[in-house]
């Protein structure tokens, strides 16, 4: 009968550790869960801003290719007109 008691209160004893460590792996899970969120909420941020950077330099590099042509346009021009022979008045 004693023997009996004690293998119940051994039970009991390892029931309740698992109990308790279960408890403590839920909350453990649950402080996991809610750190992936905020990880996963810092990612997007981050991937926002690369993407909205990414976007503004392309749009930049858009605009000089333009500006560059528009000078070269503007330099071929004056190379064309200063292999023209003038018409000045001692021509």
């Amino acid at each position: 009968m004693e023997q009996e008691q004690q293998f119940q209160s051994l039970i009991l004893e390892a029931l309740e550790r698992i109990t308790q460590e279960n408890t403590e792996v839920r909350q453990l899970s649950g402080q996991l869960n809610q750190r992936i969120d905020n990880i996963e909420s810092v990612i997007l941020r981050i991937e926002n801003d690369v993407n909205d950077k990414l976007r503004a330099l392309l749009e930049t590099a858009q605009v000089q290719i333009e500006i560059n042509q528009r000078i070269l346009d503007a330099l071929t021009k004056n190379e064309a007109k200063d292999e023209t022979p003038s018409k000045g008045l001692f021509s």
